[in-house]
């Protein structure tokens, strides 16, 4: 019996209005290749907050392009550079009649920060775990053992909906339900063939 649905972050509750590599190139005309190269060659979404902020590790490539911009208003920029996807939001609340809800996403720090504090809707969501809390990311299996240990249940009490279907396939590999999300449409059914109970 299924009693937590776990959603990931990105591409299924928000989607980007445009990759912020792009959005920095378009705004400051730094080539979106060398922030997203500094972005992966740091390990962004695994640092923790242990390891200071990450507006440190963009200071190199900014002297270079000779960019003025606080710490703030970097952030500001990149943290609200999102829409909700208010159908699956809506699914997701309504779900916590009958079922624990639960976020677990790779996001860097001062995003995650940002949800939990300032986005009104995260605050329904009964547990959340992000790649920044604890170092490693969804390739791992740690990070649904970790869900699992926390929520003191089942692998197969959980149903874990995701676009990308390798982290899927990680979170099977531990005995967790998956979707592969594309649309709403098709999530509910998927849902339904899971038994997990919902209003139309």
């Amino acid at each position: 019996m299924i009693k937590v649905v776990v959603f990931d972050l990105d591409y299924v509750l928000v989607k980007e209005n445009c990759l912020f590599s792009e959005l920095f190139e378009n705004e400051y005309k730094v080539p979106h290749e060398e922030f997203y190269d500094v972005m992966k060659s740091s390990k962004m979404l695994e640092r923790t907050k242990k390891n200071g902020s990450n507006f440190n590790i963009f200071h190199n490539l900014l002297e270079k392009y000779k960019i003025k911009i606080s710490e703030k208003n970097f952030f500001d920029l990149w943290l609200n550079n999102f829409k909700t996807k208010k159908d699956v939001v809506d699914l997701a609340i309504s779900l916590k009649k009958n079922y624990k809800i639960a976020v677990i996403s790779d996001n860097f720090l001062e995003k995650t920060e940002f949800f939990r504090k300032k986005v009104r809707w995260f605050r329904n969501f009964n547990y959340s775990l992000f790649s920044s809390d604890v170092g490693y990311t969804k390739k791992s299996p740690k990070m649904f053992l970790k869900l699992i240990g926390d929520l003191k249940i089942k692998p197969e009490e959980a149903v874990f909906i995701d676009d990308n279907e390798k982290n899927i396939n990680v979170a099977g590999s531990v005995g967790m339900n998956g979707i592969v999300f594309d649309n709403i449409d098709q999530l509910k059914k998927e849902l339904k063939m899971a038994n997990v109970k919902f209003q139309s």
